[in-house]
Parts: structure tokens; sequence; C-alpha cells
């Protein structure tokens, strides 16, 4: 039994891929950085779009191409959606502004900042609704980026669910240091019955820059 727990173990952490995220704050990536990254088997970035306040990430151009030169292939995006955004102008602007060789993932940061939720708690889960079929009209691939307390703070309660949003991809935070998903069951929430990413741990030190650590 043991050595059969050992090598299921062992196939598991085969499958494993790890990345990193980070955001506008971290600028411009160098060359040295992205070597680093590759160098300690970071296989895929997700990288900010569009930050809380409603700008575009000056660098994502430059950094989506430095990390897919250096061959990390998989480069997603990630926005964060505010209550007072025009949806349409949304979903047209990340369309508009995302490499024409784009073919990652563009995940919806849930977060609770503080300039961003002005309307009614509960208009928010169709707002993001909206938001949602918006892009996917406009050829995105979309998914959701949040936390437990996060996902409560904002649309009003951990267990609060939605039909249009549960079968997108769930990214979800939970720093524990431990790259598996074996606490989804006390981490997980919105109705989501298993994620598709976790970040395991935020604001470390890499490589020269801080990022946050993911595993999928």
């Amino acid at each position: 039994m043991l050595k059969f727990l050992l090598i299921s173990l062992t196939f598991a952490l085969s499958l494993a891929t790890f990345g990193v995220d980070f955001s506008a704050y971290q600028g411009a990536l160098t060359n040295e950085t992205t070597q680093c990254f590759v160098g300690n088997e970071k296989t895929f970035a997700i990288v900010e779009l569009w930050e809380a306040n409603g700008h575009f990430n000056p660098y994502f151009t430059a950094n989506y191409e430095l990390l897919r030169a250096y061959g990390i292939r998989r480069v997603d995006a990630y926005a964060t959606l505010c209550d007072n955004y025009v949806v349409e102008s949304i979903c047209s602007s990340i369309a508009q502004m995302l490499p024409g060789d784009f073919m990652g993932q563009v995940w919806f940061e849930i977060g609770p900042h503080s300039d961003c939720r002005t309307g009614d708690i509960g208009s928010r889960i169709p707002f993001i609704e909206n938001i949602v079929r918006s892009c996917q009209q406009h050829g995105l691939t979309v998914g959701i980026y949040s936390s437990a307390d996060d996902w409560a703070n904002v649309v009003g309660s951990q267990g609060s669910s939605s039909g249009v949003l549960t079968p997108l991809p769930l990214w979800y935070a939970h720093y524990d240091n431990t790259p598996n998903f074996g606490d989804y069951a006390v981490a997980g929430f919105g109705g989501w019955p298993a994620p598709a990413l976790k970040q395991y741990a935020g604001d470390d030190e890499l490589c020269g820059i801080s990022v946050n650590l993911n595993f999928y």
C-alpha cells in the first residue's frame, strides 16, 4: 500500500505545472528575470492586463512577448472588474489590447477593491455574468479569479453561486504554501465543484521581483 501511495504521489507531481503571476507594479521584465523563471521550472505566467483604476498595464505587451520568446508558451492575462465599468467597453477594449497571437485565458479578478465597489451588492453577480457573456462574444476565453473571503465580500456570501459562472474555470487564492488542491474542500466557494488553478503563495521573491506562485 505504501509503495502504491508513493507511486501515485510521484505520478501526480510529474503532472503538476507551476507558474507565476504579477501586476503592473513589477514593471517591465528583464531578460535575466525571464530566463530565471524558466530555470526555476515556471512553465506559465499570468500577467495583469487591466488594473483596478481602469488603466491598462503599459508593460503587458512587452512582458507577454518576452515570456513567449523564452519559451513560456502559456501566458494568460487578468483584469480586475469594477462595478462602474461599461460592459461592452471593457470587453471590446480587452480584445483590442491583447496581442494578435494571444491564445491564453483572460481571468476576471473579483476582489473587494475600495475604489471599485460602488454598486448594490445584489447586482454584482448579474454584472459579472453580463461581462462574461459580452467578452465571450468578443472571442475571449474567460475564467474567474478570487478567494473565499473576497468572493463573499464582493457578492454577499461565500456560497453565492451562478449557473453562468460555475462552468467557467476557477483560479482561486489560498496562501497555504501547498501546491495542490487538497485544501479546496474548505477553501472553495461560489458553487464551483473543482478549481482549475491555485495561487498558493503571495508576494514571494523570485528572480529579483515579487510574484505570486501558482499551481495546476
